[in-house]
């Protein structure tokens, strides 16, 4: 699924990284290997930038110094020059992707340089070449489609630069790697929610598919696509979602399609920003009604803003999973191979040991709506679990 290389970029700069001393390593990892990890929703910040507490904390501490010796003995860590080709920057989800990424980078001592393509395909492409202009050892692909990029992965590939994927799913390509959430495995949870909630309506079931042409979204669309024939549900629209303009496209759209199909049950949103567009169109058509005289909007990733609308009644459920998690284990993978010279491996989920950063999750009203300004978080801690194997892993 990924490229195996025989070429390596030259080791650059050691970080000034502290290690862990063995009596404390040792202590710790003692102390935890008799408490399992605690069970249930918990409720904190930003996943990509939130350290786990309590026992889940010295759990996932632990968890991160187990990693670090399986992964061999201490070795030097080289300074690298990481870029970050952002997918389109006025996302919030693409935001919070990137945000998790920098913070990696800034736990190893890496140099950062990035470039927004604003959703643009065309820009994707030029923003990789002004990334590998600019000389750095490692892109970090935020979703973009391997076609899209095609001419900047051929040069990086020329160059010795590792390219990794990561946020999103996109089509397998021999010249880059991939970290990223399973979005079938979200999509699946989310349709079974749809056709369960659509079950129980009496009248007809037209219901209006929103996609977008990345592999990330049309593999949660497909689960739903799967669930569709016997199940009495009318797949009234099929559109696509305008990465130039995924806001305000996608509200005029929905509201067009609203006027034409008054009692539309159902609005399907691959691409979780849409949501918001579509959330205004519901709102402003139907006012005060709920379900199923208004209907419902079930999209992805429970970022704030999606939240908002989900307290507000403007979406009814999110497929979720700490999707900015992939950050630490596209980072981690990076280190390895620069480091140890090892390849990263082929999993999506990074093949980590004792630990779940991105478990899938259908969030909803009355069941686990987490408080205002808070998140829900994966299982483990991404920061603690790496930012514990990196001290004791890599040295001066």
């Amino acid at each position: 699924m990924r490229l195996t290389r025989s070429r390596r970029p030259a080791a650059l700069v050691v970080i000034a990284a502290a290690a862990i001393g063995t009596a404390a390593a040792t202590t710790v990892a003692s102390a935890a290997s008799t408490q399992k990890l605690p069970t249930g929703v918990w409720y904190g910040g930003q996943p990509g930038l939130t350290d786990s507490t309590g026992v889940r904390g010295t759990y996932d501490r632990a968890q991160g110094l187990k990693a670090a010796k399986a992964a061999g003995p201490q070795v030097a860590l080289p300074k690298m020059k990481v870029g970050s080709l952002q997918i389109v920057g006025a996302v919030v989800s693409a935001q919070r992707s990137e945000q998790a990424l920098k913070k990696a980078a800034d736990t190893l001592g890496w140099d950062w340089v990035r470039c927004d393509a604003q959703g643009d395909p065309a820009k994707m492409e030029s923003c990789g070449q002004s990334l590998l202009n600019q000389g750095v050892n490692v892109i970090f692909n935020l979703g973009v489609e391997p076609s899209i990029i095609n001419g900047t992965l051929k040069r990086a590939k020329e160059k010795n630069v590792l390219v990794i994927a990561y946020g999103g799913i996109v089509t397998p390509s021999p010249l880059e790697y991939n970290f990223a959430p399973d979005e079938g495995a979200v999509g699946k949870i989310t349709a079974d929610d749809l056709v369960k909630t659509l079950k129980g309506v009496q009248t007809s079931k037209p219901i209006s598919i929103w996609d977008f042409p990345a592999i990330w979204a049309k593999a949660r669309t497909a689960r739903l696509k799967a669930q569709i024939p016997g199940s009495g549900i009318e797949v009234k629209y099929n559109s696509t979602v305008d990465g130039t303009n995924v806001v305000d496209g996608t509200r005029t759209g929905v509201d067009a399609q609203l006027t034409q199909t008054p009692d539309l049950k159902g609005i399907w949103i691959s691409f979780d920003s849409a949501a918001f567009g579509a959330g205004q169109a519901v709102a402003a058509k139907y006012g005060g009604k709920s379900f199923p005289d208004k209907p419902c909007i079930w999209t992805f990733h429970a970022d704030q803003p999606n939240l908002d609308l989900l307290r507000k009644g403007q979406i009814c459920v999110l497929g979720d999973t700490a999707y900015d998690n992939s950050a630490w284990i596209a980072m981690d993978q990076a280190a390895e191979y620069f480091a140890r010279k090892r390849n990263p491996t082929k999993r999506l989920s990074g093949g980590y040991r004792g630990v779940d950063f991105l478990k899938p999750v259908i969030v909803k009203e009355g069941t686990n709506l987490p408080p205002s300004g808070k998140f829900v978080e994966a299982p483990n801690s991404a920061k603690t679990f790496f930012t514990a194997k990196w001290k004791a892993e890599f040295t001066k």
